[in-house]
């Protein structure tokens, strides 16, 4: 019996929950500094105001883990313009060239992505980003642009998000992979002089704001072992082969 009761513990401290899942929400106002994720306060190279600090997640531990949008919604805008016109995609209403082309901030990358004001997200570590970032992901040249399946940023590599679908409103659900290391996801807008420029900056004049809800699905998530246990399964093991040799 007792031999019996050290295999069962064994099991459950090994067991492998596969396909949990976190769900969440989050509102981001239009002045949300991606930039400035992971800082202890906003930014703002490009003059024009810095905005405020991005909204965060604290994401579930696991690998092969996935964020989906259920939802994006809301509308947000940029020089102080009333009411808010710019959708989650960014392309409702563009001004300017109707492109976002900004450098890198902060240890996070640069975007280039259609439309202006639309929603994006980075991953990041327990780390407070610094130094150089990682290679900008350019949505304009890409194949398929802003209408892939699936996406696989690096860490501290910004992506576009929008409404979360191939289509703008319309289409499938978009998978965007989280790096291993990742333990952080924060969402918000990346916003620079005329959306052109290697500064981000002039969140200050940003009305309106999203409101996002997604999922994250883990495909594996071991249970951690105490470093005490295996000499208390020595223990038991002893217990166990005295038992055996009483009742023989």
């Amino acid at each position: 019996m007792m031999i019996r009761t050290v295999s069962t513990l064994v099991a459950v401290l090994s067991v492998v929950a596969a396909g949990g899942a976190s769900a969440a929400t989050l509102g981001v106002s239009g002045q949300a500094n991606l930039f400035a994720a992971g800082q202890a306060a906003v930014t703002d190279p490009g003059s024009g105001g810095g905005g405020v600090l991005p909204p965060s997640f604290s994401l579930p531990g696991g690998t092969g883990r996935a964020l989906t949008f259920s939802s994006v919604t809301g509308l947000t805008d940029c020089c102080s313009r009333l009411p808010p016109q710019m959708n989650p995609e960014g392309t409702l209403f563009n001004i300017f060239n109707g492109q976002t082309n900004i450098g890198a901030g902060n240890g996070i990358s640069g975007i280039s992505a259609p439309g202006q004001m639309f929603l994006a997200g980075v991953f990041l570590d327990a780390s407070t980003p610094a130094g150089g970032a990682p290679a900008t992901l350019n949505f304009l040249t890409a194949p398929g642009g802003i209408g892939f399946s699936s996406l696989s940023p690096l860490l501290r590599q910004m992506f576009f998000i929008g409404d979360g679908l191939t289509g703008n409103g319309i289409g499938s659900v978009q998978t965007f992979l989280i790096p291993d290391s990742a333990t952080r996801l924060f969402l918000g807008i990346a916003d620079a002089s005329i959306f052109n420029d290697p500064n981000h900056g002039f969140y200050n004049d940003n009305p309106g704001s999203y409101t996002a809800m997604f999922d994250v699905s883990v495909r594996s998530s071991v249970i951690p072992v105490p470093a005490a246990l295996p000499l208390l399964l020595s223990g038991l093991g002893i217990f166990g082969w005295m038992a055996r040799r009483r009742a023989v």
